[in-house]
C-alpha cells in the first residue's frame, strides 16, 4: 500500500530515534484518508520510509523558517531605508543593535551634538537614565555610518575623546 502514498504522512506522535507512530493518517489519494495504529503503521509501512518522510517535513519546516526570517530581516531593512538614507555598515549596525524607525527619528529629530575631525556628524540622545543612543551620519553623503545603542556616560566620554568629537 505504502507505493500508493503520496508522502503525506501526519502523525500525534513521533519518537526521535526510530520514528514511532502513535496514530498516522495516511493520505492515499485526494478523496481517501486511511486512519492505522501504531502497529498496523509499522507493519505497512519500512521504517526508512517513515524516516524519510519525517526528515522532508523538518527539510520544509527549516525551509519555511529561513523563509519566515528572510522576510522579516527584508521588512527591517525596508523600514530603515524607507526613513532615513544608510551605508550598508550602518544598516547593518541599526539592526544588529535592535534600533526602531521611531527611535531614529526621535534620535534625529535633536540637533547634532558633535562633529568627529573626519566630519561626521553625531546625533545623540539619552533613551534611558544615563543610557544614550548614537546616530553618525557622514555630513557629505547624508547617509548613517553607524549607530550605538546603550551607551553610558563613561564609555560616552571615551567615544567623544577617542574620535576627537567638537561638541556643537
Amino acid at each position: 500500500m505504502y507505493n500508493l502514498v503520496k508522502k503525506s504522512i501526519l502523525s500525534e506522535t513521533v519518537a526521535s530515534d526510530i520514528g514511532l507512530v502513535q496514530k498516522a493518517i495516511i493520505t492515499v489519494n485526494e478523496d481517501s484518508k486511511v486512519i492505522l495504529t501504531s502497529q498496523e503503521f509499522l507493519n505497512e509501512f519500512p521504517i526508512d520510509i517513515i524516516k524519510q518522510t519525517i526528515h522532508e517535513r523538518i527539510d520544509n519546516s527549516a525551509h519555511s523558517f529561513a523563509q519566515y526570517v528572510k522576510l522579516q530581516q527584508d521588512l527591517r531593512i525596508k523600514e530603515f531605508t524607507s526613513i532615513i538614507n544608510v551605508t550598508e555598515h550602518g544598516l547593518q549596525r541599526l539592526i544588529a543593535r535592535g534600533f526602531k524607525p521611531d527611535e531614529i527619528l526621535s534620535i534625529m529629530a535633536t540637533k547634532p551634538f558633535a562633529i568627529q575631525n573626519d566630519g561626521i556628524k553625531v546625533f545623540l540622545k539619552e533613551m534611558n537614565t544615563g543610557k544614550y543612543a548614537i546616530i553618525m551620519i557622514n555630513e557629505e553623503t547624508k547617509k548613517v555610518v553607524t549607530a550605538l545603542k546603550s551607551i553610558d556616560s563613561k564609555s560616552l566620554q571615551n567615544l567623544s575623546k577617542n574620535y576627537g568629537w567638537k561638541q556643537l
